[in-house]
């Protein structure tokens, strides 16, 4: 099963492995990664499709192909972490979770598709867990290839430790926008509000999401700030600031680029790597 490149754009600076840290986002149609230093520089960026659904085999195989084509060696990172895009989810506050019943916590909320491992990551700011689904023979895939990855998802690497200090000082709407559907995250006073997916069929939609829950949860439009990431272009950013007095694009951690094509990259859209 062949791979294509939608994306691959790296600086030329020598880090050693050792002080590169490689970040991977899972999505429906393939996969993206970046890879950044210790000091907060950012080196490698790929963006690649994949077609059809392959068996744990192929996916190995394309995961290898994929790192081998680029000339990156698949170990000694000082840390990897794999970021899956998913729909279904459940966050468990400390005092509640229960080990080995993950399955059955998940089940509870929403059915567990056929073909999906369900796993579990632990946030720190909020001191909950988040139980969530990944596709089978992807998730093992990137296992096998490179040992010792972490596996998270789009929610929780949202929620870092940035977005949770940035809301003791006014309430945060942040909004991931991915195709036909957004993820809408809601932080008050350094706590989780609301974390949820929506089916967005175009931004207007997500707009009317936004508008809707910061009435709903009684935001107070005047504090609060909107926060977009993930396919937002220009034109939508201009839209959202007609109904949001306050609004920025979110792109994660701030970084050094060493490439000039890096600045080509709307950072923005790969937030959920970077967080």
């Amino acid at each position: 099963m062949n791979y294509s490149t939608r994306s691959f754009i790296t600086s030329e600076k020598v880090v050693p492995s050792f002080e590169k840290d490689l970040s991977i986002i899972l999505k429906n149609d393939g996969f993206a990664f970046t890879i950044t230093s210790t000091k907060n520089e950012f080196l490698t960026f790929g963006d690649f499709q994949i077609e059809g659904s392959p068996n744990m085999t192929e996916a190995i195989a394309i995961v290898k192909q994929v790192f081998a084509d680029n000339s990156i060696l698949l170990f000694g990172f000082h840390s990897a972490r794999l970021v899956v895009e998913t729909e279904q989810f459940v966050w468990i506050p400390d005092s509640l979770y229960q080990e080995g019943n993950d399955r059955m916590a998940l089940a509870a909320v929403c059915p567990i598709p056929i073909g999906k491992s369900v796993l579990n990551y632990h946030n720190d700011q909020i001191q909950a867990r988040i139980v969530f689904t990944a596709d089978n023979a992807w998730v093992s895939a990137f296992k096998i290839a490179i040992p010792g990855i972490k596996i998270t998802c789009q929610y929780a690497a949202l929620l870092n430790e940035y977005s949770v200090l940035q809301s003791d000082l006014k309430s945060i709407l942040l909004v991931q926008v991915r195709d036909g559907i957004s993820d809408f995250i809601v932080l008050c006073n350094k706590k989780l509000q609301l974390c949820n997916t929506y089916s967005c069929a175009n931004f207007d939609e997500a707009v009317y999401h936004a508008l809707n829950l910061t009435s709903q949860l009684h935001l107070g439009e005047a504090e609060m700030e909107l926060w977009l990431c993930g396919d937002v272009n220009r034109e939508q950013f201009t839209q959202a600031r007609r109904f949001f007095s306050k609004v920025n694009l979110y792109k994660g951690r701030p970084l050094q680029f060493g490439n000039p094509d890096m600045y080509t990259i709307h950072t923005h859209r790969i937030a959920s790597i970077l967080g």
